[in-house]
């Protein structure tokens, strides 16, 4: 083998030799050079030379290597015509990808798993909500229907003016928490979803926010084949419940705007307001935690899925918040994670 003294590069080998990265120098198909990273990855027990190997052994395939062994590993080339003792080369750069592709493999495999609990975690909230909508209606509000009954009957029959203003109170508060009860539970999980559809479920949400807080609300929707599939459905709804709670209670909006469409296999969204506005590059530094988890619970949604999300804000320009659900091939991780929540 040559020595570092006795390369075609003489002025240059002092830093080629230095190099992290393999060289090759290939003269009419064969090695004419290696430096020493070369020499070291393709033969580690520098039992022979690499100078005459031919270059489609070494070199095979633009991303494979193969070292003198017969082992292939994965790697980058980079490679640009030379000269070589006043005739024409090729100089191969050669990088051993083979850790940053394993490195990569696991990181894959870690985002999968983080994706398949953060669909399983979804599901069981959903389940959650579900279990306490029906507690809430059939136990607490059979209860509190009971209550009431009770109390239409005392006041038929007490003529006590002091005692009947006193029924007639605990009658009027009950009668208001029954109402507040219901809402709690057609919030946690609305019946229309799977009764009426997405669209019809979306319009009383809509509804309902505009009739508790007075936002002025526009809703736009396109021609939506019903029914929607379940989990874009679920996520559609609880994407525009975050956004329209932000829009109320950190945006400070009185105008919100809301349209449903489809765009070839894929459910759209879009959720725009005329609020404070925020710089969306600066979440991290948000004094309200609330907004910024709130963002990343519909950003996840819509991932899950396979689809996105935007976010466009900025101070004194209001929000838009744009969702993209496809209707077909869910994630599958999402699939998997929606089993049984309570396996």
């Amino acid at each position: 083998m040559a020595s570092a003294g006795s390369t075609p590069f003489a002025d240059e080998a002092h830093w080629l030799e230095r190099l992290p990265e393999a060289v090759l120098v290939v003269e009419n198909g064969a090695v004419a050079y290696a430096n020493c990273a070369a020499r070291n990855l393709f033969d580690p027990a520098q039992q022979r030379e690499l100078t005459g190997e031919p270059a489609s052994r070494l070199l095979p395939e633009a991303a494979q290597a193969e070292r003198l062994d017969g082992r292939r590993f994965p790697v980058a080339l980079s490679s640009e015509s030379t000269t070589f003792e006043s005739r024409s080369a090729i100089l191969h750069v050669v990088r051993d990808t083979e850790y940053e592709q394993a490195l990569e493999q696991r990181l894959e495999s870690k985002r999968r798993r983080v994706l398949a609990l953060s669909g399983r975690i979804i599901n069981v909230q959903e389940h959650e909500r579900r279990h306490i909508a029906r507690e809430l209606h059939d136990e607490i509000g059979q209860c509190l229907s009971a209550i009431r009954v009770q109390f239409a009957k005392l006041q038929r029959r007490v003529e006590q003016p002091e005692t009947l203003a006193l029924i007639n109170s605990a009658a009027s508060l009950t009668e208001s928490t029954l109402g507040r009860v219901r809402s709690l539970a057609l919030l946690l999980h609305p019946p229309q979803l799977e009764t009426l559809g997405l669209v019809a479920a979306l319009r009383w949400h809509l509804t309902e926010q505009k009739r508790l807080y007075g936002l002025h609300i526009h809703f736009n929707s396109g021609p939506v084949q019903e029914p929607v599939p379940p989990d874009v459905a679920i996520a559609a709804y609880r994407i525009l419940q975050e956004a329209l709670s932000n829009a109320l209670r950190h945006g400070k909006a009185a105008e919100v705007t809301v349209a449903l469409g489809t765009v070839e296999d894929a459910l759209t969204l879009t959720i725009m307001d005329d609020g404070v506005g925020f710089n969306p590059d600066m979440l991290d530094s948000v004094p309200e935690p609330r907004l910024t988890l709130g963002l990343l619970s519909m950003t996840e949604r819509a991932r899950l899925l396979g689809g996105e999300l935007s976010i466009i804000s900025a101070p004194g320009k209001g929000t838009r918040i744009a969702a993209v659900l496809p209707l077909k091939a869910a994630h599958p991780l999402h699939d998997q994670a929606s089993s049984d929540p309570g396996r």
